[in-house]
């Protein structure tokens, strides 16, 4: 769940001014999941989907920069992040405001270190074996194309307007019909695409149904379908990680990502 604040974006702190990826031009199609920079769904066992998404974010943009696909600690953020937690109390955030304490913290733990138990605790504090990030950015607001640009480049962290629309779908690409509503829910985009009768999707990774979802691309609406595009921020990460060990996870190499509940099945 999401702090219950529009003003969310004032909080201006390791945030890097700009978009980085404006003037990229998008392939017709990205997969993080095939590429394998992505961990399954983690069900989350409170209203911390802002972690997951944002932790989900560094998962990916660490294993892009480092070729190391290496689970991290949501709980890390839930015990320690004190500017969403200690302010809004348990259970909401911003994954900008995760980006931040990661970046300030100097780093962020593998689960291996940290395990989640889905509920806050006291701070542990990890001082070495960190991955690390440089800051973050906003995707521009209500723009599709610009969030195609990121997504092509990285996994990004999205807020979007979670309805049982999502929670009960099983299969297809599910769309809003142009009946978004408040922004609620973080959620991880991690790829996009078209099927062959050129119906254009995402593929979003969800902590609170733990699985991926297709939703409806270009609809028409400046703020995509159940608002995808109109909150959504990644970390910015140039370097590797200092005396890091490999927490890999020889299942999520070994296996096919695809096999996961949920998305993706097949679709026409």
């Amino acid at each position: 769940m999401l702090v219950p604040d529009d003003n969310y974006e004032s909080f201006l702190d390791s945030r890097i001014e700009g978009f980085m990826y404006k003037d990229h031009v998008p392939p017709k199609s990205v997969d993080w999941v095939k590429k394998r920079v992505v961990t399954p769904p983690h069900v989350q066992r409170g209203q911390d989907c802002w972690a997951h998404a944002a932790v989900g974010a560094v998962e990916g943009i660490n294993a892009i920069r480092t070729g190391k696909l290496i689970k991290l600690s949501e709980q890390q953020v839930l015990d320690c992040n004190n500017l969403s937690n200690g302010t809004y109390g348990y259970g909401y955030g911003y994954p900008h405001l995760a980006f931040d304490y990661i970046f300030r913290n100097g780093g962020l733990a593998p689960e291996a270190l940290y395990p989640y138990v889905g509920k806050r605790g006291p701070c542990r504090k990890i001082h070495s074996e960190m991955v690390t990030i440089d800051g973050y950015q906003f995707v521009p607001k209500k723009c599709e194309f610009s969030l195609r640009q990121a997504v092509a480049n990285q996994p990004i962290s999205a807020d979007i307007a979670f309805d049982e629309r999502l929670e009960c779908n099983t299969r297809g690409i599910i769309d809003d019909m142009g009946s978004c509503g408040k922004l609620n829910h973080s959620v991880l985009v991690v790829a996009y695409g078209a099927t062959s009768k050129g119906r254009k999707f995402w593929i979003i990774k969800d902590s609170a149904t733990e699985k991926l979802i297709y939703m409806a691309r270009n609809v028409g609406s400046k703020g995509g379908a159940f608002g995808i595009a109109r909150s959504a921020c990644f970390p910015v990460k140039i370097v590797g990680n200092k005396q890091l060990k490999i927490y890999c996870h020889a299942q999520w190499a070994d296996n096919n990502m695809y096999n996961m509940q949920g998305a993706p099945y097949t679709i026409d």
